[in-house]
């Protein structure tokens, strides 16, 4: 029998998956209840059947990020997806049901989604207060984009503050703390790179909205129950997706300012540890130059000192001569050793030759 391809393995994960994921409509979930007029969230426990009110679809359920047990995925692409009578919201960690009249945040159990839910049912009671014009699902969906572009800026804030502390400890560094001081700093720029791709995600998802006017039709579920909308109708959704389109562009350019900010920071810091370096190098270099100069008299006199008998020393004017013509062409030897692989250490003769080059260049 022939072995199973690629393609029955494919239909076997997908069968699989199915398996695992046929029972999540009828999945008990803990979720926020938020009424029209934003009061106080309730916590209720139902089947996603009842909270989505009979429309529920296995496609739409793994959208949201719901897994096997009612819990929430983390890490799912935004997504504001319009349906007949109700829109599935996934923004940042919030994952929502809007109805006309209610809606729904998932992940009840989260202190986190607890934060968010009581932060967007008072943006939804604050505008209810106002006598604003806006149906309840437009009211919860400007609180829900101002939520998510409100921490996203926090977040860069935060990360603004943090990142100037430790550019600036940075640059007041001694040589031995650089290295800890350097660690510090691939920490935020990976923090930075997730919140830019966050971001990202967020912004294509409204312009994804925003190219479709389907959409943005289909996002006025009040509207709806009057007649049939036509594109002109949803003109409100489409100012609303705008300003937070740019905002979202807002905070993705102070981001790109912060990170070129901290990648200066960090060059400057290299620089700094390469300057160290090379006073390091050149100081080994100067002792060995001198140590080999040195060394040049040194072995002259070892020489001397083998007890080889020299005639010189048998005449008493002789050998006062020898012994300073001795010494000092010793020292002649040594000095001019030292003289030129100190100017070639330094490179006086190649900062000469370059000059000279480059006035011939500047006199052509």
């Amino acid at each position: 029998p022939r072995a199973p391809g690629p393609r029955y393995a494919q239909a076997a994960g997908m069968t699989s998956r199915v398996r695992r994921t046929k029972g999540l409509t009828e999945t008990p979930m803990t979720a926020f209840h938020i009424c029209t007029t934003g009061s106080e969230p309730q916590v209720v426990r139902a089947k996603l059947t009842e909270l989505m009110r009979g429309s529920a679809r296995l496609r739409d359920i793994l959208a949201l990020g719901v897994l096997p047990g009612g819990s929430i995925e983390q890490g799912v692409p935004p997504c504001v997806m319009p349906r007949d009578d109700l829109i599935l919201v996934s923004l940042g960690p919030m994952r929502a049901i809007v109805h006309r009249d209610a809606a729904y945040i998932l992940g009840a159990d989260s202190v986190a989604i607890e934060t968010v839910a009581q932060s967007v049912g008072a943006a939804v009671s604050e505008l209810s207060a106002e006598d604003c014009p806006l149906p309840f699902e437009l009211r919860f969906l400007e609180a829900a984009w101002e939520e998510v572009c409100g921490a996203i800026q926090r977040q860069v804030r935060l990360l603004s503050f943090v990142s100037t502390t430790i550019i600036q400890r940075l640059q007041s560094a001694s040589f031995d703390e650089m290295p800890d001081r350097v660690s510090q700093i691939q920490p935020i720029l990976e923090k930075l790179e997730a919140l830019r791709i966050e971001i990202q995600q967020l912004d294509r998802c409204a312009s994804d909205l925003l190219l479709s006017d389907e959409d943005m039709t289909a996002m006025l579920l009040t509207g709806a129950r009057s007649g049939p909308l036509g594109p002109q109708d949803h003109a409100v959704v489409e100012l609303m997706l705008e300003a937070y389109h740019r905002k979202l562009i807002q905070s993705s350019l102070q981001l790109e300012a912060l990170v070129k900010k901290v990648r200066f920071g960090r060059s400057l810091s290299d620089m700094k540890l390469a300057t160290h370096r090379n006073r390091l190098l050149r100081t080994n270099v100067q002792l060995a130059i001198g140590g080999v100069s040195v060394a040049i008299c040194g072995t002259v006199a070892g020489f001397f000192g083998m007890n080889i008998p020299i005639p010189m020393m048998h005449h008493e004017s002789l050998a006062e001569g020898a012994f300073a013509a001795v010494v000092g062409g010793c020292s002649m030897i040594g000095i001019s050793f030292f003289a030129s692989m100190w100017a070639r250490a330094m490179g006086v003769g190649d900062r000469a030759a370059e000059e000279r080059r480059l006035g011939t260049a500047l006199a052509c």
